[in-house]
C-alpha cells in the first residue's frame, strides 16, 4: 500500500491513540506483511477487528519465538564450570593459594586444622610399625589375624608383670618343692607348674616308675630330687588311717631333703560334688547324687587325702603337719594363692601362668580313661535335707579349709603393699597366654609351645626323663 494511503480512524466511544502492530517489532518480521493487499473499501468495524486479530497474531507469533530462543539458550548454552579445589600438593605450590582453601584441601588436616580420621590411622601405622620393628621375632608361621595381634599383647603383659619381678625375687627363690598333690583341687594344673618351673630352671624332678607315688622305694635314679609332682595317695579308699600320710612324709622329706611343703585345697561342698562327678557318677553303679550324699558316702573325702577320717586324727594332723606346710593354696581362690605362693617362693608371675587342664564343671568333658563327665551340680541345687547332710559328712574337710584360709588371708595382709597390683597383672597375663594359645593361626614352633603347656598330668609326668631332667619350651619373645 501506497505511504499516502490514509488509514480508516478507530471509531470508539473512548477515543485513545492507536498504535499500529508495527510497534510490536521483530526484526525478521515487517508489520505490515499480515494486512490485506486487497484495494476494496474495508467497512471501519471489520477493520477495527481485523486489526485486533493481527495484533493478536503478531503478539502470539512473538511471544513463541521469544520462548523457543529463550529454550534453545538453555539448552545450547553450557553451564559455567565449577572450580575444581586444588589438592594440598598443589595449594602448597601456589604462592597466591588462599590458605584456607589450603587447609580445608588438606587430606591430613579438617577444616579446623584438626588431624583427619586418615593421618590418626597413618601415625598409628607408622607407631605400629615402629613397635613391630622393635619386638622380639615371631614364628615364621604366626597368622595376622590371630597370632600376631596376640602375641603382641601377650608380650606386653609380661613386660608389665615383671615390676614385680624385684620384689618377688628379693631373695634366693625356694626351689625345692615337696608337692602334696590332692585329688579334683586343682592340683593337676599346680602340678603342671611345678613341672614347668623344674624344667625351666634345670631341677631335678623326681621321676616315680608309676602315676601314683610307692613310698615303700625310692627310685635309684632321682635318689634325691628338687620337685615332687605326683600323687602320694592313689585310691583315697585305702587311705585307711593317718598313718599312710605319716610314712609319705618321711618319704617326701629323704628324697626332697629341707624340702618346703606346698599343697592345694578346695571349698569343701564344691569339693565333694566335683568328686563324686568324677570317679563315682561315671562308674553307672553310683546311686543318685541325693541317694549318695544321704547314705553318708565319701565322708570327708578331701581329708583322705591325708589319711585323716575322724576327729582325733584330724586333731593330729593339725597339731603336727598343718604349719609345716609353707603355702596352702586354694582352688576358689586360685591366683590370689598363687601371687602368695610366689611372694613366699620368690618365684616370678611368669613361673605361675598355666593353661587349664581339667575343667569338669562343663559339658562334654571326658576323664582318663575315656568317660563323659556330666557337669557338676552346685550345692545351692540341692534340697534343704541333702544339703545339711552334705556339711555334716564334710566337717573334717571345713575345719582344714577354714585354716587354710585363714592362712592365705595373713598372706594377703603381709604383702598388702604390692599384692592387689601383682594379682591383677597375673590375672592380665595368664589371660593373654590363654588368648594366644586359643588362636586357630598360631605357627609350628607356637602350637609346641602351647601344647607343652596343656601337658595333662600324666603326660608331663612321661615328660621326666630318668635323671630327672625335662625339655623346657619357650618363644623368643618370652623368657
Amino acid at each position: 500500500r501506497s505511504p499516502t494511503t490514509k488509514q480508516p480512524r478507530c471509531h470508539s466511544s473512548h477515543p485513545t491513540t492507536h498504535h499500529p502492530p508495527a510497534s510490536i517489532h521483530h526484526p525478521s518480521i515487517h508489520a505490515t506483511s499480515f494486512l490485506p493487499t486487497t484495494s476494496s473499501q474495508v467497512t471501519p468495524r471489520s477493520m477495527v477487528a481485523s486489526n485486533r486479530r493481527q495484533a493478536l497474531l503478531l503478539v502470539t507469533v512473538a511471544c513463541s519465538m521469544l520462548l523457543l530462543g529463550y529454550q534453545m539458550c538453555a539448552v545450547t548454552v553450557p553451564s559455567p564450570p565449577i572450580p575444581a579445589v586444588p589438592s594440598a600438593s598443589q595449594a602448597s605450590r601456589s604462592s597466591h593459594a588462599d590458605p584456607v582453601t589450603v587447609v580445608a584441601a588438606s587430606k591430613d588436616q579438617t577444616p579446623n586444622g584438626k588431624p583427619s580420621l586418615s593421618e590418626i590411622l597413618k601415625h598409628t601405622r607408622k607407631e605400629q610399625q615402629a613397635e613391630n620393628q622393635s619386638r622380639k621375632p615371631r614364628s615364621d608361621d604366626c597368622g595376622k589375624v590371630c597370632c600376631l595381634p596376640a602375641s603382641h599383647r601377650l608380650e606386653d603383659a609380661y613386660i608389665a608383670a615383671t615390676q614385680y619381678d624385684g620384689v618377688l625375687t628379693s631373695k634366693p627363690p625356694i626351689d625345692r618343692i615337696s608337692y602334696i598333690k590332692t585329688h579334683k583341687t586343682g592340683s593337676s594344673t599346680l602340678g603342671s607348674i611345678m613341672f614347668r618351673y623344674g624344667a625351666r630352671h634345670s631341677k631335678t624332678l623326681y621321676k616315680s616308675p608309676s602315676h601314683g607315688l610307692k613310698v615303700a622305694t625310692i627310685n635309684p635314679n632321682t635318689p634325691v630330687a628338687d620337685i615332687v609332682v605326683y600323687h602320694y595317695a592313689g585310691v583315697l579308699s585305702n587311705m585307711e588311717s593317718i598313718a599312710r600320710w605319716e610314712t609319705a612324709y618321711e618319704w617326701y622329706n629323704k628324697v626332697v631333703p629341707n624340702g618346703t611343703f606346698v599343697t592345694i585345697l578346695r571349698e569343701p561342698l564344691s569339693h565333694y560334688l566335683s568328686y563324686y562327678s568324677f570317679y563315682n557318677e561315671p562308674s553307672g553303679r553310683a546311686d543318685s547324687i541325693e541317694q549318695f550324699i544321704l547314705k553318708k558316702s565319701n565322708k570327708n573325702i578331701m581329708m583322705r587325702d591325708f589319711g585323716v577320717h575322724k576327729q582325733e586324727e584330724m586333731d593330729e594332723f593339725m597339731s603336727k603337719y598343718a604349719d609345716q606346710f609353707r603355702v596352702i593354696l586354694l582352688s576358689n581362690r586360685m591366683h590370689e594363692s598363687l601371687v602368695a605362693m610366689a611372694f613366699e617362693l620368690g618365684w616370678t608371675l611368669w613361673d605361675l601362668t598355666y593353661v587349664q587342664l581339667l575343667d569338669s564343671s562343663k559339658d562334654g568333658f571326658k576323664r582318663w580313661d575315656g568317660k563323659p563327665v556330666k557337669k557338676t551340680p552346685k550345692a545351692s541345687s540341692l534340697p534343704t535335707n541333702v544339703l545339711d547332710t552334705l556339711k555334716s559328712i564334710t566337717e573334717l574337710d571345713r575345719q582344714v579349709y577354714e585354716y587354710s584360709e585363714k592362712r592365705l588371708n595373713q598372706l594377703v595382709d603381709k604383702y598388702q603393699e604390692h599384692f592387689q597390683g601383682a594379682v591383677e597383672a597375673f590375672d592380665e597375663l595368664n589371660k593373654q597366654l590363654n588368648t594366644f594359645c586359643n588362636c586357630a593361626d598360631i605357627g609350628m614352633e607356637d602350637h609346641t609351645f602351647c601344647k607343652w603347656y596343656a601337658l595333662s598330668d600324666m603326660a608331663y609326668e612321661r615328660k621326666i626323663k630318668q635323671d630327672g631332667s625335662a625339655q623346657a619350651h619357650t618363644l623368643d619373645f618370652l623368657p
